[in-house]
Formats: C-alpha cells, sequence, structure tokens
C-alpha cells in the first residue's frame, strides 16, 4: 500500500498501535497488573458478552485470556451443578459432564501455551476434516470424549489465535453444534459464551494445499464436497450472528523504543514508507556476542532452521548432553468406585464419566472402571499433545549451546523466550533436590565428562546464572486425564521458525526475511523483537511486506458487514474462486486466431493441464505468453486454485500484485485479470464459466442455514 493512499481509519490504528505509554508498572506480589483496555476485556467476558480481543504483538493479549480462563474456572469449579443444564431443559441427552469451559486454538503449539489448551480438532471431536460430513463427528463417541455431551453442557468457549481459523471451519462446527442444542442455525454455536483472541494483521488461515485436493479428487471425492478452509473468522456467519465487542489493545510492552514500536506498527499494515525503511534497515548489521549469547535467527521455513541449528551445535566442541523426556498420563478415574465387569469388549470407546443404564431398576456404570481406564490411557498416550509440545522428547546440548526457554521459570524470573548460553553441566552437591532453588556453593560446573544425570547451566542475557531442571508440560481433556511431560525447558537457540515464534517475546534476535512467503509474516518476525537494539534483520525489502487486503478492511471498520466465505472480495478473488469451487475444467480444441495478437501471463498452478501445454494452446491460438506482466498485457490467468503448487496464495505474488497495481493505477490499461475458465471461454470452449458456476455444498442446501447467510 503506498503511503499517499493511507487511509485515515490507518492512521489512527498506528498510533494506537504505538500508544501513549509502553512501560509496565511494577506489580504487587501475588497481583497481576492489567491496564484500563485489559481490565475492560476480563470484566466484559465476565459479564457474559461476546467479545474479540485484538491488537498488535506485545500488548498483552495472552495475560488478559490467563485472567479469563482463571475467573471461569474458579467460577464453574464453586457451584458446578449450577451450570450443568441449559436453561429450559429438564434433562440433558447423555447425562452429566463437567466440560464448561472449552480452550482452543488452531495449532498444538499455541494450545500447550495456554491453561487447559487444546487444538479445536481434538476438542471439537472434528478431528482435520477432509470433507463437509466430518462435522458430523461432533455427535458421536470418539477417543476423546462424547463430543454431543460436551457440546451441549459447555458454557464458554476460547478460541485464541482465531486468525489462523478459517470461517469456513466455524460456520460448520456451528451449524452441527445448534442442531445438538436444539437452536436455529443463526444462533452462534447454540447460544455459547464465545470470546475470540487475535490479530488478523498477522499469521492467515493456512489455505488447503493444491495437491492435496488434487490427490482427494483423484480418488473420486466430488470437489465441491471439500472442506478447503476457506476465509477470514470475520467473514463467517458465526461472526456476523454472535454480536462481537471488538476490544483492541494499544498498549505495547514488549518494546520500548518509540521508532521502532512507529515502524512495526506501519508494516502491520503493509505500509513501507521511507522513514519506516530507515528504521528497520538501521538493524541491518551484525549484533555482537553478549555475555557469550548469540542472536536467535527466525527463518521462514523449518528446513533452514533445523539445519542451522545442528549444523551450529555440532561445530561446539565436546559430545552431546542427550535429555530424555519423561511422558506419563494421569486419567481422571478413581478407584473408589464399585467395579462392574462388562462383556462388551468390542467397543473401544471410552464412555462418559457419568454415564449409567438402568439394569434391574439401579444405575450401575456400563464399563469395567480398569478398562475405561486402559482405553483413557490408550487415548491420552495418542493424543497430538506429545508431537505438538514444545518440549521434544529429546533434547540435545553442549557448553556453549545457544539457548531459549520454552517455559516461563516457576516462581518468576525468567520467562518463555529469555535468551541463554549454557555454561556446562550441574554437579549437584548440596542436600537439596534437583528443582529447589540452588545457591552458586551448591553445585559444581562441569566443562567435561558430564553426562545426563547433570543439569545444564544457563547464563542470561541479564547475567543471571542458574540451573535449569526438569519442569513438566502437560495438556488436560477434562473427564479423561492429562497427558504430561517432564522435560529441560529449553530448546536450541540459534534458529526457529516465525511460525513458531509466534506469541513469543525475543531479547536478542536475527530476522532473515529472505524467504518470506505468507500475509503479515515479516510483522510477525520483527515484532517478536523486545528493542531495536536487540535486533538484526536481513534480507528486508519493501517487497517482503505484505497485509492481507481483508485483514485492513475489517480493522478500518470491524463491523462492516463483509463478503461471506463462499463468495468472492473482489473482481480478481472472484476470478481465483469460480475456478476452485467450479465443474471439472475440460481443455478446449486450439482454434487458429482465437488469441490474435493477445498478450498473456500466467500465474500460479493451471488446474488439468501441465503449464508447458497451457502456454502451447495459447501460442496455437496465436496469443502471445509473456513471462511479465505491463501495461501492454491483455490477460493475466490465474491458474488452478488461486495458489502456488506449494499453497501459497497468489496475491503474494508479484505478478498478481503487479497487475492489481495497473488496474488500480491512474493510466489507462485494458489489462484484465481472468481464470482459466474465462481463458478457455475466449477460445470457444463449450465448457461451463464464469458467472454460471455455482457453489455447490450439502451445507447450503438447508434452508435454515441459508436463510442466514448475507
Amino acid at each position: 500500500m503506498e503511503n499517499s493512499k493511507q487511509s485515515t481509519d490507518i492512521k489512527r490504528k498506528i498510533e494506537e498501535d504505538i500508544g501513549p505509554s509502553n512501560k509496565k508498572a511494577k506489580e504487587e506480589p501475588g497481583y497481576v497488573f492489567l491496564n484500563e483496555q485489559q481490565q475492560e476485556a476480563v470484566d466484559r467476558a465476565k459479564a457474559g458478552e461476546n467479545i474479540f480481543i485484538t491488537g498488535p504483538g506485545g500488548v498483552g493479549k495472552s495475560l488478559v485470556l490467563r485472567e479469563i480462563i482463571k475467573h471461569f474456572k474458579n467460577k464453574f469449579n464453586k457451584d458446578e451443578e449450577k451450570y450443568t443444564k441449559i436453561p429450559g431443559e429438564d434433562q440433558s441427552p447423555d447425562g452429566v459432564s463437567s466440560g464448561l469451559l472449552g480452550v482452543v486454538t488452531p495449532t498444538g503449539i499455541s494450545a500447550v501455551a495456554l491453561p487447559n489448551g487444546q487444538t479445536i480438532h481434538s476438542f471439537s471431536g472434528v478431528g482435520i476434516p477432509e470433507v463437509r460430513g466430518d462435522f458430523g463427528r461432533v455427535w458421536g463417541k470418539s477417543k476423546t470424549r462424547n463430543h454431543r455431551e460436551l457440546w451441549y453442557y459447555l458454557r464458554v468457549l476460547i478460541i485464541d489465535e482465531i486468525s489462523m481459523l478459517p470461517a469456513e471451519f466455524l460456520d460448520y462446527l456451528s451449524y452441527e453444534i445448534c442442531k445438538i442444542r436444539g437452536t436455529p442455525s443463526t444462533v452462534p454455536f447454540g447460544g455459547i459464551q464465545l470470546i475470540f483472541c487475535g490479530d488478523f494483521l498477522q499469521l492467515p488461515p493456512i489455505p488447503r494445499p493444491i495437491q492435496d485436493i488434487r490427490k482427494l479428487v483423484e480418488i473420486g471425492v466430488d470437489q465441491s464436497k471439500l472442506y478447503n478452509a476457506r476465509g477470514f473468522a470475520f467473514q463467517s456467519n458465526v461472526w456476523k450472528n454472535a454480536n462481537l465487542t471488538v476490544l483492541e489493545l494499544s498498549h505495547n510492552y514488549r518494546q520500548a523504543d518509540a521508532a521502532m514500536l512507529e515502524a512495526n506498527a506501519k508494516i502491520r499494515f503493509g505500509i513501507v514508507d521511507e522513514q519506516t525503511r530507515q528504521v528497520i534497515m538501521s538493524c541491518d548489521r551484525k549484533l555482537p556476542e553478549k555475555l557469550g549469547i548469540q542472536a536467535t535467527e527466525l527463518y521462514a521455513t523449518n528446513t533452514d532452521v533445523d539445519h542451522v541449528n545442528m549444523e551450529r551445535l555440532n561445530k561446539l566442541p565436546g559430545r552431546n548432553v542427550v535429555y530424555r523426556s519423561h511422558d506419563g498420563v494421569i486419567t481422571d478415574l478413581g478407584d473408589d468406585d464399585d467395579d462392574k465387569e462388562d462383556d462388551d469388549d468390542d467397543d473401544d470407546e471410552i464412555s462418559g464419566l457419568g454415564e449409567s443404564v438402568e439394569i434391574d431398576g439401579e444405575k450401575s456404570a456400563t464399563k469395567n472402571r480398569e478398562k475405561r481406564r486402559a482405553k483413557a490411557e490408550k487415548f491420552l498416550w495418542e493424543l497430538s499433545f506429545f508431537d505438538d509440545c514444545i518440549a521434544k522428547p529429546s533434547l540435545e546440548l553442549k557448553p556453549n549451546a545457544q539457548v531459549m526457554r520454552i517455559k516461563n521459570e516457576v516462581g518468576g524470573g525468567q520467562v518463555n523466550g529469555s535468551r541463554g548460553v549454557v555454561l556446562g553441566f550441574a554437579k549437584i552437591t548440596a542436600e537439596k533436590k534437583p528443582y529447589e532453588e540452588l545457591e552458586d556453593d551448591d553445585y559444581e560446573i562441569l566443562t567435561e565428562n558430564y553426562s545426563h544425570r547433570n543439569l545444564p547451566v544457563v547464563r542470561y542475557l541479564n547475567g543471571e546464572q542458574k540451573v535449569v531442571p526438569y519442569e513438566e508440560f502437560s495438556q488436560r481433556i477434562e473427564g479423561i486425564g492429562s497427558c504430561i511431560r517432564s522435560q529441560i525447558p529449553l530448546k536450541l537457540a540459534w534458529a526457529i521458525t516465525v511460525h513458531k515464534s509466534q506469541g513469543m517475546s525475543i531479547d536478542y534476535l536475527k530476522v532473515d526475511l529472505s524467504k518470506v512467503f505468507a500475509d503479515g509474516q515479516t510483522y510477525v518476525a520483527l515484532s517478536r523483537a523486545r528493542s531495536k537494539e536487540g535486533l538484526e534483520v536481513r534480507g528486508f525489502s519493501k517487497e517482503k511486506v505484505h497485509a492481507d487486503e481483508r485483514a485492513l478492511d475489517f480493522y478500518k471498520n470491524p463491523k462492516a458487514d463483509f463478503p461471506h466465505w463462499t463468495r468472492a472480495w473482489s473482481t480478481a478473488d472472484e476470478a481465483m474462486n469460480e475456478t476452485e469451487y467450479g465443474e471439472t475444467l475440460q481443455v478446449p480444441t486450439a482454434k487458429h486466431g482465437a488469441l490474435q495478437d493477445l498478450k498473456i501471463v500466467i500465474t500460479g498452478d493451471p488446474l488439468g493441464i501441465s503449464r508447458f501445454d497451457l502456454e502451447n494452446l495459447i501460442r496455437d491460438c496465436d496469443g502471445k505468453v509473456m513471462s511479465n506482466v505491463s501495461r501492454k498485457t491483455n490477460y493475466l490467468v490465474i491458474g488452478g486454485t488461486g495458489q502456488f503448487e506449494d499453497g501459497r496464495s497468489l496475491v503474494t505474488g508479484k505478478k498478481y500484485e503487479k497487475a492489481k497495481k495497473i488496474i488500480d493505477g491512474p493510466n489507462q490499461s485494458n489489462l484484465q485479470i481472468i481464470n482459466q475458465a474465462q481463458l478457455y471461454e475466449l477460445i470457444g470452449s463449450d465448457t461451463k464459466q464464469g458467472d454460471h458456476f455455482e457453489f455447490n455444498d450439502d451445507l447450503f442446501n438447508d434452508p435454515a442455514f441459508l436463510a442466514s447467510c448475507p
């Protein structure tokens, strides 16, 4: 977006992001400080409102969520029976459930960071959906729990990182929940209180990779029945009907440098003026080692991160110390209930804790306790927690290894994201348990002849030196039990991915922007830094800064009536959407002269034809295939589904961006953005075309849901 075209609304948002004050007040012992904006969010949640907590990185969104979670846990635990029945209902469908609060996120990494956090896929019972029908899983009993019962009783649903959750998922899930709770489909999630949190100008929903779609179509799945992860959450019917109060937090506690705050605020909105460029380029220098600590490097891809970390570790002298995690599960099933034998060995599901049947006039448990415990344990071991946990099953360290804490220190002190260097390994000489606070005289630092029995000693950026013991990482599944991993709360920190840095504050940081590809990725990377002094930037250019047009429009006016996720956002988007959701394209026969002297550029991955063959088809029709877009170009053809082969959106591509600028610019041009089907129409194909394409999905055959669509 050009500086001259900045709207008044965006300028105001940038001023709010900078904020009048970013110095965190000192907290009293045992008291969590909340500023006025944060307290309002907590108060509105307590009052039962549906809210959306948003704002740039570093404004304390996670802190607010933790306070809200703490409130509802206390509220429901004090008088659970008061909340176990829906008003107006005499009895529940499947018995009493204790799961009144749901805390979910779209990804496992962000779920582990929250108290009681789970992925929405696991919590909901839907899993990873492939087709629309998969959302019907919420009616059944899965390895997790009785999902119908869960959704019947749930009172509050908290969704963090809502920017990464597609609108399509929200609408499909809500539609099923409304049926479970017996409410109209226009009542989002059947009346459950909704608390959303996130920033739409950070990481967007991950689109369904085109290769996955092709594989499913190849095995006979109807493409129109697929789940395709479309749209931002604010494009859903859930969002439209929930009457969410939007609460934007603006006081930044992460960064103190005013120039850096302003630069990040502009980059968040996709703006790079000369002042912003100068601020970021002033960080294009090598950070020196500080107390032996090197800067954590952020990369866009996992491949770069893994390569850097292992390469640096292997270059250090000495041998690796390997710390293996201690994993375990604890079920909620106690030993004090009477056991009742059950002959049904074919049932592999875990029944609800309170489930019972009438036998000879008395209620008797339907499952033998030991069998249920075994099944619960099996389920907990199979949870994605052990794969998604930020603490990995194996951690390799050496003296001088660069590390980062991945969990706040018990009792305060170092926090998640604190950087340090391994000085050596502690041989405990004191009569203390390893997790107790150790004085310098309580251990001897070993730089050789050490083993996995010795705990790492880390020196942090503030000069503090500490022994790092094992700590617990856990995920609780209400009514089933908990997964627990005990591991050293460190990770190698020469490099991490931008995606995995989401939510972190890093005090010594090098950002490599050379391979960024997603909207908001540059902003997420830069805004992780706590200070300009602790930030090194490589590969920055204006072209690396992208903000999604839909997200920009949302923050200009959050109450606007946005196009539903089934509809196009703009003419160019419509060219992409029509091909994606239309019928299979039949390649037309080449007709000489059909594209006479037309200059055509192709971007994206063509559907049902190779790029080579499509270019030859254009040439056989006397068209001219060009490699770059200019004002002389007649058509930019969007191939396939509006994505590159690796799943990236075309709107981040240079050809698409340049075409949009030419079309929207002051100079007259005949350039048009069209889809593959419209190209075939120019040639003269009988294939069903353009505006005649209709999205076909069972959900939209339902009159009640159709009535709720904008």
